[in-house]
This record gives structure tokens, sequence and C-alpha cells, in this order.
């Protein structure tokens, strides 16, 4: 064999093993194997251990966790912090926006992020009186930014968001008076 010829056998040899070294590395990573698994000519049966750690599966599955409660309580805290922020943004803002040093709509947004944390904390009886006043606020806002659009002031993309946040709100005002409705057969 001439030496080119060896050559070539020689770098076709590398890159081959390069290939099969490749895949078995990604598939490692990927959690697979290429290489065949020995497989059990019968199938195990269950032993003693394995029905005790599958019944108790069966036991533990339904019953709540016993610091389902605390988390709750802690996320609920959470919430009623979040909400207390917001309502103190929006109590600023509303001060700003009288000392003319910040626009309705940022005061309007303001409302809205706080009626949605609170909508997070209330009961469903006040789901609705929340969801709308959300849609008051959405109203509002996508007025103003009609008005400012018009005059040039806001892009378009800007105008079709507030539309949009709008519909949301009131999609699911719609959506919570359907939950709401009595059931009828």
């Amino acid at each position: 064999m001439s030496v080119a010829k060896l050559r070539s056998v020689g770098i076709t040899l590398a890159i081959s093993s390069l290939i099969c070294v490749g895949a078995v590395v990604s598939n490692h990573v990927a959690g697979t194997a290429i290489l065949p698994q020995e497989q059990p000519l019968t199938p195990k049966s269950p032993t003693a251990k394995d029905k005790r750690e599958a019944h108790l599966d069966e036991k533990t599955k339904n019953r709540p966790a016993k610091d389902q409660p605390v988390l709750e309580s802690k996320v609920r805290q959470l919430q009623k912090d979040r909400l207390a922020a917001l309502r103190e943004i929006a109590a600023e803002k509303e001060n700003a926006y009288q000392q003319g040093v910040d626009t309705i709509e940022h005061v309007l947004q303001a409302r809205q992020l706080a009626l949605r944390a609170e909508l997070e904390l209330c009961e469903s009886d006040n789901e609705s009186k929340l969801l709308e006043e959300i849609v008051h606020l959405g109203k509002e806002l996508e007025k103003y930014a009609d008005e400012r659009f018009k005059a040039g002031r806001l892009p378009h993309h800007e105008l079709l968001t507030a539309k949009v946040n709008r519909l949301d709100a009131e999609i699911e005002l719609e959506r919570a008076k359907t939950r709401a409705a009595p059931k009828r057969k």
C-alpha cells in the first residue's frame, strides 16, 4: 500500500473513531446508552420491600403534606406584603400626578397593579367587583393611549398594547361571571 492510501485509511479510521466517541458521549449526557444492556430472562418479581414501598407511596400520595398550610400562609403573607407595597406605589403616583410630575397613565397602571394583587387575595364573591374595576381602568388607559396616539406622542403598538390589556381584563371578567352563574340543567 502506498503512503497516501495509508494516510487516507488512517484519517478515515480517526474520523470514524471520533464520531463513535462523540455519539457515546452525547448519549451519555442525554441519559441514553448505545451499548446494549443485559436484560433478565425472567421478569423480576416484587420483593417484600418493593411491596412495602409501593404501599407507603399509595398511603402518602393522598395525604396532604404537613408543611402545606405553612407554605400557604407564607405565600398569603407575601401576597399581602406585595399588595401593601403596590397600594403605596399607587398613592405616591397619585401625589406625583397631582403635583404635575407624573402622568395619569402611570397612576391608572399603578392602581391596576394593586387591584390585580388584591384579586389574588380575594374570595370568589368579590372577584367580579375587582375585575369590573380593572376593566374600567383598562378602558381609561386605552382612552388616554388613543388620545396620545392621535396627538402623535405614542406609537401605534403602545395603543394596541393598551387595547389588548383591556380585552384581557374583559375576558377574565366574563369568565368569572360564567363561573359565578348558577349552573342550569
